[in-house]
């Protein structure tokens, strides 16, 4: 090829991953308007390097085509930054240190909230969280603590009265208020049995909502995501976030999944995707059942250390079988 060829930037000095059989490593690469226009050896990529208006040396690193997160939720991911953490806690002193010193600072009368925490990579000994490990310091303070996986929570006395929950509270379709051998509730609570105490935390604004939506994304771009699968974006978060796009606040791409209880307002609205690919409204979440780290997931015998076979009726044949027939 003859002359130098337009690009705005132009890499070299690096070994580059392309995913691509025919060419797996590459020297160099071109970009012009936000495509590659070459990727290959530095002799053949010359004419892009002398018409580029930006070089950048690798300097013998790295560069790999953009990872995509296959399954998170964003405005989770963005939440985690405001509220209590408890991903990496190494034991279960641990995590209760980190709830008890969260719960110090918050006023009497408001929510304990926060996330993370997973029994199975705990150091020493390895169980669910209770009520019993958390009510001496949250008497007067509501507690509600999902587990890492989301699909079951640790909640506190104080949280199972405000809702309404006791003893004699039977358990919901697709869900279950663990018990004690006495009958007594642990304060764990599984699947649809969350819903119950998500129905009295306090309400959250828009403005929280979408910072929350704003921090998700830089949380994910400080890591090298490129792209996210949003599992079960609420359609008010995904307002929010077609407002940040409008904005051009969007910093990497999503792929965005609704609940299913609000999928006929995906069948109103129709798939959405922007022509720069960053907002993709186009898929359903459905929950069938649960995890087996929960204890939720639905098996033929029961587990091996719990009272239970797990649940199946997260989303009921009756909700379910109108969204899959749908035609569009």
């Amino acid at each position: 090829m003859n002359g130098c060829q337009p690009a705005d930037t132009f890499l070299e000095n690096a070994t580059i991953y392309t995913a691509d059989e025919g060419l797996w490593t590459a020297e160099v690469l071109a970009i012009q308007d936000g495509r590659f226009v070459f990727v290959g050896s530095a002799k053949e990529g010359a004419p892009w390097r002398c018409g580029a208006e930006k070089i950048l040396d690798v300097d013998g690193g790295f560069v790999f085509p953009g990872f995509t997160d296959s399954h998170q939720h964003l405005e989770g991911i963005g939440r985690r930054t405001r509220t209590l953490s408890l991903f990496n806690s190494k034991s279960l002193a641990e995590t209760v240190s980190k709830i008890e010193d969260w719960a110090d600072g918050i006023p009497e009368g408001d929510w304990v909230l926060g996330r993370g925490w997973i029994e199975r990579e705990w150091e020493g000994e390895q169980r669910f969280l209770t009520r019993e490990d958390v009510d001496p310091f949250t008497r007067n303070k509501p507690l509600y603590l999902p587990r890492a996986d989301g699909v079951s929570a640790l909640v506190n006395s104080k949280a199972l009265a405000l809702a309404g929950v006791n003893r004699g509270t039977p358990d919901p379709e697709g869900g279950q208020f663990q018990r004690d051998e006495n009958g007594e509730l642990t304060g764990y609570i599984l699947g649809t049995a969350m819903d119950a105490v998500r129905a009295i935390l306090p309400s959250e604004t828009d403005e929280y909502l979408q910072e929350n939506l704003l921090r998700g994304m830089q949380v994910n771009v400080s890591r090298g995501w490129t792209q996210t699968h949003d599992a079960g974006m609420s359609w008010r978060q995904v307002s929010l976030l077609r407002d940040l796009h409008r904005q051009n606040k969007m910093l990497h791409r999503i792929y965005i999944a609704v609940p299913v209880e609000e999928a006929p307002l995906l069948f109103e609205h129709g798939p959405e995707k922007s022509e720069d690919g960053f907002f993709d409204l186009a898929a359903i979440k459905v929950f069938i059942d649960g995890t087996l780290g929960s204890r939720g997931a639905a098996l033929i015998e029961p587990y091996a250390d719990a009272d239970t076979r797990g649940f199946m009726d997260r989303t009921t044949r009756e909700e379910l079988m109108p969204v899959l027939a749908h035609r569009h």
